[in-house]
């Protein structure tokens, strides 16, 4: 299939792309997953983990955006 035989029904199942009833129908049917592979033609892994140390690049950039941004560790006087 060429990209000008491509329609939104043969992509997605559906000629209205904006269809909010079919798009809220998909849903994650097991809460507790942590990862799920969605069919794409090309697997595409995701995953819901986000565990304190469990993905150090995400915790970084956790810790770098707080200093720029309001941070209650820092800003709240906890003293009181």
């Amino acid at each position: 299939m060429t990209p000008a035989e491509s329609s939104t029904e043969s992509i997605i199942g559906r000629n209205d792309i904006n269809d909010l009833e079919a798009i809220l129908s998909i849903s994650n049917k097991d809460i507790h997953e942590t990862i799920h592979t969605v069919e794409n033609n090309a697997d595409s892994i995701f995953t819901w983990n986000y565990e304190k140390g469990e993905r150090p690049a995400l915790n970084k950039l956790y810790e770098k955006a707080k200093t720029s941004q309001w941070n209650g560790e820092t800003d709240l006087p906890w003293h009181l």
